[in-house]
């Protein structure tokens, strides 16, 4: 019986997202083998709410976890400490990443001894070539390896009431560090001063619901499990921060999506994101610039935007050094 562990990176929902995705294949390609799963913060509570068992990173030094487990793979998302400790180790180790141009050299010589590098993206997001090394494969993102998981035939009633005219989703992922919380405080302050005739804003998050809008009655907060396809069909535009699954999420939806990303202090990937997916045409991005930014104008701007939706699987069967996700963890099984 094969053990897998499963080091996830805790900031924001966007690692263990991923990580379950991948969890589960392996597990379709065989049904004995048994995953853990480590992480910490954001990470922690994401697999918490799914009701799946996690270990706490923080509970725990990495040398115990290993003698607790004794796992025949490691899988490291974004998990940089790992690089350093599994070398103690006999077994292999797997790094998913969707950044390399950052990293120092000392890292990318760690990460080109590891078995395989699964980078969830495409070559044309790596701007620095020289951080690619023989072992990384391109396997897109999740959006692009079960297209089910941004769609749902869900046709039951959830009990989201249906609202008057269309509707603006604002998603703001799922990272609740403090300084994250205060940022979506600060846009959903502004978006609140928005008006636009015959537009009702739906905030996907209810960790926000303590949130009182006097001054717009047309800002509602809602349960991200109660969204169904109808509403989704309904939303005409989609609102959201810079990390890469929700942006891939939104376009896989076929929706217009602007992106206002966090600032350099609470994630300084999410500008580089949004202008990676921007540059695709695959979403329109903003950044708020102190509070210089006109809003209301560039919300009506994507509003009435012509532009057509670039199809994101056609755009990803064209990119060239692309890996199937099944073949690597076949190979890797």
């Amino acid at each position: 019986m094969r053990k897998v562990l499963f080091l996830v990176n805790g900031q924001g929902w966007g690692h263990a997202v991923r990580d379950l995705m991948i969890a589960k294949k392996i597990h379709e390609l065989d049904k004995s083998t048994m995953i853990y799963f480590a992480s910490s913060e954001d990470g922690l509570r994401y697999f918490t709410l799914q009701d799946i068992d996690c270990l706490s990173l923080d509970a725990i030094t990495y040398l115990d976890l290993y003698s607790l487990v004794k796992p025949d793979l490691i899988v490291s998302d974004e998990d940089f400490k790992a690089l350093a400790s599994y070398q103690l180790l006999l077994s292999k180790l797997v790094f998913i990443t969707n950044y390399l141009d950052l990293i120092d050299r000392d890292t990318l010589t760690l990460l080109s001894q590891c078995h395989c590098v699964l980078f969830c993206e495409f070559s044309d997001s790596v701007h620095n070539k020289n951080a690619i090394s023989d072992n990384v494969l391109f396997v897109g993102p999740p959006c692009s390896w079960d297209c089910t998981a941004v769609s749902t035939s869900n046709t039951e009633k959830t009990g989201v009431r249906t609202f008057i005219g269309r509707t603006i989703l604002i998603r703001l992922g799922g990272c609740h560090n403090s300084s994250a919380r205060l940022e979506n405080y600060q846009l959903l302050y502004r978006l609140g001063k928005v008006r636009l005739h015959n537009y009702t804003f739906l905030l996907a998050d209810t960790s926000y619901t303590a949130l009182h809008i006097p001054w717009n009655t047309t800002m509602h907060v809602i349960d991200p499990g109660r969204i169904d396809q109808s509403l989704l069909d309904s939303c005409h535009l989609i609102i959201a921060r810079g990390g890469w699954n929700t942006l891939w999420e939104s376009a896989f939806l076929k929706k217009r999506c602007l992106s206002i990303p966090y600032s350099d202090k609470v994630n300084p990937l999410e500008e580089y994101t949004a202008l990676t997916m921007k540059q695709r045409h695959l979403i329109s991005s903003i950044c708020l610039d102190n509070g210089q930014t006109d809003l209301q104008a560039q919300l009506a701007q994507s509003i009435d935007s012509k532009d057509p939706l670039i199809s994101p699987a056609s755009w990803i069967a064209q990119q060239p050094n692309r890996s199937s996700l099944n073949d690597v963890l076949r190979k890797l099984a």
